[in-house]
């Protein structure tokens, strides 16, 4: 499963306060997560995690990608073209990593869980009742034009109802 930033970003939010964030590839999608040891190249489509005190003064980039600097890093890195999150310097950076690493298993497991579901030839009703448990997320579809066809809400949402609630 590939990410993108955004949503690494509200994980670490959840947990962590962000000093300072730069996103310059909304279309961006991150497939792996590495701790920066004495490599002096980012690679593309990697997340960087690393003390900011230990990036290299100078950011080698081999296409786009994403670092995560816990404490302040050289300023040529909120320039660069790359996707950027600063947080605190005395976060711990196993937790960094942890989180970063449950982001990235709960959105694998979201993804097998619907692809079982599409795989069925149910009606959108159904694939609301069926999918709504799974994401524990309220769900809206629309077309194109996006004009709602359906949407689906949890149960103790703002406004919603106290149980799945399919509206056509």
């Amino acid at each position: 499963m590939k990410l993108n930033i955004d949503l690494i970003a509200d994980m670490l939010r959840k947990h962590f306060d962000i000093v300072d964030e730069s996103v310059r590839h909304e279309e961006l999608f991150l497939e792996q997560m590495l701790l920066l040891t004495d490599k002096k190249f980012f690679l593309e489509g990697k997340v960087y995690v690393a003390e900011g005190s230990k990036l290299p003064i100078k950011p080698l980039l081999k296409g786009a990608c994403a670092i995560v600097s816990i404490g302040t890093s050289p300023e040529n890195y909120k320039k660069a073209d790359c996707d950027y999150i600063e947080l605190e310097k005395d976060v711990n950076i196993s937790e960094v990593v942890n989180i970063i690493q449950e982001t990235y298993d709960k959105y694998n497991k979201w993804e097998e869980k619907l692809r079982n579901v599409i795989d069925c030839e149910y009606n959108i009703e159904k694939l609301l009742y069926l999918t709504l448990p799974l994401l524990e997320n309220p769900i809206y579809l629309h077309d194109k034009d996006f004009h709602f066809i359906a949407y689906a809400e949890v149960p103790r949402m703002p406004g919603g109802m106290d149980i799945y609630n399919v509206k056509k």
